[in-house]
């Protein structure tokens, strides 16, 4: 591994324990750092920032559902509807 994805893969994780601390999104503070290393914001960050959120969003639905909060028998995929209109069976 070269050194500068060694300090981008560090940064970020600084960044995420800080944002996810204050409850902020980590793309909320990597979209600038990121600005340092890569220069397309449309090509480069935006994906590796969505595909960031998505993983956030999978760990979080994990962590409430291991609390309880979220039904144990609903695929994860029904997870956004079931919020909206409750877990069905289908």
């Amino acid at each position: 591994m070269d050194r500068e994805t060694i300090v981008i893969a560090s940064g970020l994780f600084v960044l995420s324990l800080v944002s996810g601390m204050l409850g902020l999104g980590v793309a909320f503070a990597a979209v600038p750092f990121l600005g340092f290393f890569m220069t397309d914001l449309v090509h480069q960050i935006q994906p590796l920032i969505l595909f960031l959120n998505g993983v956030t969003a999978l760990f979080s639905m994990l962590g409430f559902a291991r609390s309880g909060l979220v039904p144990s028998h609903c695929p994860v995929y029904h997870v956004p509807s079931q919020l909206t209109h409750g877990c069905h069976d289908t």
